[in-house]
């Protein structure tokens, strides 16, 4: 089961927003799709972009409708390798919430 409790997480009307992140450079937004789609329905992905070098910053989030499928894609997914770089998911933290992202 993963650690974080449904009040603790980044969540709003448009579900709940997972941190992925050890992203390698030739990761782009299908891929994430693809990857996260056989464990719910997918709102939003979002890879973020360096504006001066226009490359990824090698982190994205992904908004997830459930939250169950949300935690099932975090079981499942944090620790595989995705374009040869093992990489993390964890739900992302409120704002209010400590936390180092």
């Amino acid at each position: 089961m993963v650690d974080a409790y449904p009040n603790e997480v980044a969540a709003n009307i448009t579900g709940h927003v997972l941190f992925v992140y050890n992203l390698a450079q030739e990761v782009e937004e299908l891929h994430l799709w693809r990857m996260f789609g056989p464990f719910g329905a997918i709102r939003d992905v979002n890879i973020l972009i360096d504006k001066t070098t226009n490359k990824s910053r090698g982190f994205a989030f992904v908004t997830m409708s459930n939250y169950g499928e949300a935690e099932n894609a975090i079981m499942h997914l944090h620790g595989t390798i995705l374009e040869g770089k093992i990489i993390q998911v964890s739900f992302k933290k409120a704002k209010n919430a400590r936390g180092p992202y």
